[in-house]
């Protein structure tokens, strides 16, 4: 890392393996046959809506950086195919805002891929481009990241819509 004057820091985001494992179909078939997919979008699936544990943040970043290609993108849609719209709920509505931050940064990794850009789009989220070195998404009304847990709980806000409490 160098700094110059008048430039923040970069430091690249480290590799991850599924991530690196689901840029191939090589790859892809390994995740596939060993089930790990299936078993990671299952802890996530039945996690407690307010659960922060370690095992659902893991399998929410693997997800996140398996969906961050094309590949893997198609793999993560073909096992949980409302996977992306239930991340989106879960940021606007997880009463734990630590955990809305971890979905919110898997919906940014998701928007590295070309197919994820496309899935976030229809779902009215922006992102800043399809590429390796940006991992943003945001809403295309902001605001809605702003909203209190009580405007959650009191009913003002949106809820999970019923497919998106579907299990694997």
């Amino acid at each position: 890392m160098r700094l110059e004057t008048g430039q923040a820091p970069f430091v690249p985001m480290p590799r991850h393996l599924y991530g690196e494992l689901a840029r191939s179909g090589e790859g892809c078939s390994v995740l596939v046959k060993r089930n790990i997919i299936h078993n990671l979008v299952r802890v996530v699936r039945s996690a407690k809506s307010q659960s922060s544990s370690s095992e659902l943040r893991s399998a929410l970043w693997s997800l996140g950086h398996i969906a961050s290609s094309d590949f893997g993108f198609n793999i993560v849609i073909g096992i949980d195919y409302y996977f992306i719209d239930f991340c989106v709920d879960r940021v606007l509505n997880c009463p734990n805002y630590s955990m809305r931050g971890t979905y919110f940064y898997v919906l940014g990794l998701v928007s590295r891929s070309q197919r994820g850009c496309a899935r976030l789009q229809k779902l009215k989220w922006y992102s800043v481009s399809h590429s390796t070195s940006a991992a943003v998404a945001l809403p295309c009304n902001p605001s809605i990241l702003f909203r209190s847990a009580q405007s959650i709980h009191t009913g003002s806000g949106s809820s999970i819509t019923a497919h998106s409490q579907q299990a694997v």
